[in-house]
């Protein structure tokens, strides 16, 4: 039933983009809002699955915009849905960077970034085109109707932007596209004000994905802090216990879910070590799993 709805869907939108008729909407709204919104979407798919899910807005990027909230849902949606179907362990990692702006108007570039099967370089022009996918056996397998990603490049191509794919084959796939979008000043924002005590702490930060730990460090440094990564229990421990006494961490912050080993325990030996006064300790979970929050607490 679900596949006769995206299938009738997708050949309705493709109509109406043809015939000039899809609508297309002007409001302010909250990217953040919207992002959240399509991450939602495949949260019980990541979690049941090998797959981490990482979102990276920069700082930099506006928190409100002006175009059309329904179809830039409905282009990451597309790209978010190939990325899970195409991608059976690793990562899926969804970034946003602004790269032009004037007074009222900025350029964002998007990317969905997977682990998968990748796509040959020499075919990749043209998953764009309506009706194509990477091979014949695709739509068998992975189900599917050709029409995503033709749909996506016309209503990119509506908000002033383009798309493309760079990917190799057995290397997985990044799905680019731009938009060009209206800026909305944000009438709530509020003065981000560091306590003197906690300008220049040390920080450590401990979890195994790559891409995460970077997200983190660069966040946590745009409050003044200092950082020092580690994505093990094992780096975590010695950077730890070698830094008391000379330069102590003030702050932790622990991925509750390590592989093949556990950010509680290494919780567990940080407090435990009664000779040393223990710092405060963030502990993060991926989806806020009822068990991770009690074992953590």
């Amino acid at each position: 039933s679900r596949s006769l709805l995206n299938l009738i869907n997708d050949i309705l939108d493709f109509s109406k983009i043809d015939a000039g008729k899809l609508g297309f909407e002007n409001v302010p709204f909250s990217l953040q809002s919207v992002i959240e919104e399509v991450t939602d979407m495949f949260i019980e798919r990541s979690m049941t699955s090998d797959i981490e899910l990482v979102v990276d807005i920069e700082p930099q990027v506006p928190r409100k915009l002006m175009t059309d909230p329904l179809r830039l849902r409905q282009v990451l949606a597309n790209l978010m849905s190939n990325a899970f179907k195409f991608t059976k362990t690793g990562e899926i990692v969804l970034t946003v960077k602004r790269v032009g702006q004037d007074e009222d108007r900025a350029t964002l570039l998007f990317c969905v970034k997977d682990t998968g099967i990748g796509i040959d370089p020499g075919i990749s022009e043209r998953l764009f085109d309506a009706f194509a996918q990477a091979d014949g056996s695709t739509t068998r397998k992975y189900g599917g109707t050709g029409l995503g990603l033709a749909i996506c490049r016309k209503i990119v191509r509506m908000m002033g932007g383009d798309i493309w794919v760079e990917s190799a084959a057995g290397k997985g796939s990044s799905f680019f596209f731009t938009i060009d979008t209206g800026v909305v000043p944000f009438d709530n924002e509020i003065p981000k004000v560091v306590p003197s005590p906690l300008k220049d702490k040390r920080v450590l930060v401990v979890d195994d994905n790559p891409s995460t730990l970077l997200i983190v460090k660069r966040f946590i440094e745009s409050f003044g802090f200092r950082t020092a990564l580690a994505d093990s229990t094992e780096a975590a421990s010695e950077l730890y216990f070698t830094s008391q006494g000379r330069n102590p961490f003030g702050l932790v912050i622990v991925d509750v879910n390590l592989r093949g080993a556990d950010g509680v325990d290494l919780v567990r030996k940080i407090k435990g070590t009664l000779s040393l006064p223990a710092p405060p300790v963030i502990s993060m979970g991926s989806y806020g799993k009822d068990g991770d929050v009690k074992r953590a607490k």
